[in-house]
């Protein structure tokens, strides 16, 4: 029996969602085809509208659908409700059926569907079209058909992709494969390309309700092999991806309209399972079944060792022998189509020897790892493929000196369960792959530790005494995004930790895995609410994050103190933060070392934004040039205004003042304008002196404009310190405010 490598790959993917209902929005009415932004639920439905919100004390109910949106609550652990439900805007209302629709990024426009009669000489029918409604004052008001949706065909469920630029939606158009395809335009500098048809999701039967997330399609469809009417469909964004259908959640009636987190975590959909459309929330997990061959062998100290009978076997959690194989009489084995979806523990029958090590290979032939025989009879864990793991390996390129052949290892120790206990005083060594003590140090009052000039040529081991199952370790690259989150074993080592562990199990120390599933690029976010009143507080709140498409992707809970903590945001973009709490309240960020780096108030839309790159612009100045430039409507494309100080200095640079006149002007003009200003400082001084001096920055121009006559609360002043450097070589670039104007809600 000649030893072969150990190779695994993926028998099957699938999407696995647990369905619960939703309290505070289901009626006798049809509700359907949901969406979330900005922490509330837009949906569709035949309910009627109560017309005393829109200044009229009646009723109406005339049957057609209309657009409503309501606010997100938690009124128990676990429990989803929705209160305070109103219609998007009279604007939309017709004596038609309206909806679908869809939102942009910002929120300023709308696509929906409408009914419109068409008449063909005597004939007159309804058709579905394609409409945009756009904000102007904050309402939507100006209504425009699409220009491709036309009289002859259908044109309906819009659903539109931020990243990029994209409108999909369902037709019946010639060209099709089925009664209604699925189709995508393309939107570059406000022109409307051609409708292009997705061939390789559509079939010979209905395709409706597209939904995209980061090139994730979801969709519904009465194809052949459906479990009930319309079922919902699945794309992965992945190469050379199967369509598959989401397990739990079709059943027997139709199931459609998906809205899905960006983090592919949970959603909404909506269904007729209990008669009338209702909608339905729904966590989503996913699940990866690997067919794998496991190549092994064993070794020993003893010069004739018998492996005639040495069985392996393979044992699932209830302790049933599920794989069993003999090894040859070089003590060489080899299990095929291993299916690993369960736990499995390694079990030796015969063997005699207490000097044994058990290998098993990768998929080239070499030990990826190594367990030895203990005390007991049992093996234990030796190493973890130290070629490959090693702390040099845990480190990003940004931390490595390639031409000195030197590496940098910046680390924090912190309790998964409990991240702001304090780790302080742990000892950490860095070992050889035989348990030699080469370099330790201590961990300091948050749980940081530091190893510089660390050679390159040398395999080193994370070791921290007495570590625990609770603890965690961040590798953070040099703008301190975490780069690798390892876990502790019961050897005191560390070692990687999957992103999803659900897709473990006992036997994943024998993968060779790839780097894209370790090396993260995360964003950590340490944060506290403090309130301006001392009988206040923000305790045990509810903290949601959102990123810049107002879309949710993490929720956590504000500790006894009010402090909260994300580690897993990403790091490439800004995030919005909201708190379930009735005080007025700022938001201080810090750094891993417990810095403040952070103050932030409340702004557009009354979220907490945090922008790590700054504010992102495409646009001149012209508008500020003059006041006639400047289009009150266009609140998603206003400028970033820029001003500068000089060193040491809290008023802006003379040349810059003019710039402030100007602003002055437009709020006294506009008079909807708030005013977000984020102030930053060089990295000269202490990290304490510049976030202070950024803050001194931020109220100088406030207080500027207040004394012009503007209202101080229209302004909202955010201090990043030295945080954020726009270039490191250049100090006078970062002694500089960012001012950009947003609409009053």
């Amino acid at each position: 029996m000649t030893a072969s490598a150990q190779s695994y790959e993926i028998e099957e993917v699938k999407l696995v969602a647990t369905v619960q209902t939703i309290n505070g929005i289901n009626e006798k009415s049809s509700d359907f085809a949901p969406i979330i932004f900005n922490n509330k639920i837009y949906f569709t439905s035949s309910r009627p509208y109560n017309l005393h919100n829109l200044g009229e004390n009646n009723w109406d109910k005339n049957g057609f659908t209309n657009l409503f949106y309501g606010s997100f609550y938690l009124k128990e652990a676990g429990v989803i409700s929705v209160n305070d439900v109103k219609l998007v805007s009279n604007k939309l209302i017709s004596n038609s059926n309206t909806g679908p629709m869809c939102l942009t990024s910002t929120g300023d426009s709308l696509f929906f569907t409408r009914k419109i009669e068409i008449t063909k000489g005597k004939e007159k029918f309804l058709r579905s079209q394609l409409f945009l409604a756009t904000k102007k004052d904050g309402k939507f008001t100006k209504i425009k058909r699409l220009p491709f949706s036309v009289d002859d065909y259908s044109y309906a469920h819009p659903a539109f992709d931020a990243a990029t630029n994209r409108l999909y939606f369902v037709s019946d158009q010639p060209g099709g494969l089925g009664k209604s395809d699925l189709y995508y335009v393309d939107i570059s500098k406000g022109a409307w390309g051609e409708p292009m048809n997705l061939i390789e999701l559509n079939s010979e039967s209905n395709e409706n309700y597209p939904f995209v997330v980061r090139g994730n399609i979801f969709f519904s469809s009465d194809r052949d092999g459906s479990e009930g009417q319309l079922d919902i469909y699945f794309l992965s964004a992945e190469k050379e991806a199967e369509l598959v259908k989401i397990e739990g959640l079709n059943s027997s009636a139709d199931d459609f309209g998906i809205a899905v987190l960006p983090n592919m975590s949970a959603g909404y959909f909506s269904s007729t399972r209990e008669g009338d459309a209702n909608i339905y929330y729904f966590t989503l997990e996913k699940r990866i079944t690997v067919k794998n061959q496991i190549a092994g062998s064993f070794t020993f100290k003893s010069l004739n060792p018998s492996t005639a009978n040495l069985t392996v076997n393979l044992v699932n959690n209830e302790g049933e022998f599920v794989y069993v194989q003999k090894a040859d009489v070089d003590g060489r084995f080899v299990f095929e189509n291993v299916m690993l979806d369960t736990n499995l523990r390694v079990k030796i029958n015969g063997l005699n020897e207490n000097d044994a090590q058990l290998n098993f290979y990768d998929e080239f032939g070499n030990i990826s790892s190594s367990y030895v025989l203990g005390e007991d009879g049992k093996f234990l864990y030796k190493k973890l493929n130290p070629s490959r793991a090693s702390v040099i390996h845990f480190i990003p390129d940004d931390m490595i000196n390639y031409e000195r052949s030197l590496a940098h290892l910046s680390g924090k120790l912190v309790l998964e369960s409990k991240p702001f206990e304090n780790l302080s005083e742990h000892t950490v060594n860095l070992v050889d792959q035989d348990k030699n003590i080469l370099l330790t140090t201590k961990t300091d009052q948050t749980g940081n530790f530091e190893f510089k000039e660390l050679a390159t040529s040398t395999d080193y081991f994370i070791q921290i005494p007495d570590c625990g199952d609770e603890f965690l370790l961040y590798i953070y690259g040099s703008k301190d995004n975490i780069y690798s989150e390892l876990k502790c074993n019961s050897q005191d080592d560390f070692m990687f930790r999957k992103l999803n562990t659900k897709n473990q199990n006992s036997l994943s120390l024998l993968h060779v895995e790839t780097e894209s599933d370790f090396m993260l690029n995360y964003a950590e976010i340490i944060g506290n609410f403090n309130t301006s009143s001392s009988d206040k507080n923000c305790l045990n709140s509810i903290v949601r994050a959102y990123d810049q498409n107002g879309l949710l992707v993490g929720t956590t809970t504000t500790d006894s103190l009010g402090n909260f903590e994300f580690g897993d945001l990403r790091n490439d973009t800004q995030h919005q933060f909201r708190i379930e709490c009735d005080a007025s309240t700022k938001l201080s960020l810090f750094n891993r070392y417990g810095d403040q780096i952070a103050l932030i108030e409340a702004s557009e839309s009354n979220y907490f934004i945090y922008r790590p790159l700054g504010f992102q612009t495409n646009n001149e100045l012209s508008a500020l040039n003059t006041s006639a430039d400047f289009d009150i409507n266009l609140s998603n494309e206003y400028e970033t205004v820029l001003v500068y100080f000089g060193s040491n200095q809290a008023n802006v640079l003379p040349e810059d003042l003019e710039k402030l006149e100007l602003i002055y002007k437009l709020l006294k003009k506009y008079p909807q304008l708030q005013l977000s200003v984020s102030a930053y400082a060089d990295a000269q001084a202490s990290d304490d002196y510049n976030f202070l001096l950024s803050q001194k920055r931020g109220q100088w121009i406030a207080n500027y404009l207040i004394e012009k006559g503007i209202e101080k609360n229209r302004f909202s002043v955010n201090a990043y310190g030295e945080s954020k450097l726009v270039d490191a070589t250049n100090d006078a670039s970062n002694r500089r405010a960012e001012l950009r104007f947003y609409l009053k809600h």
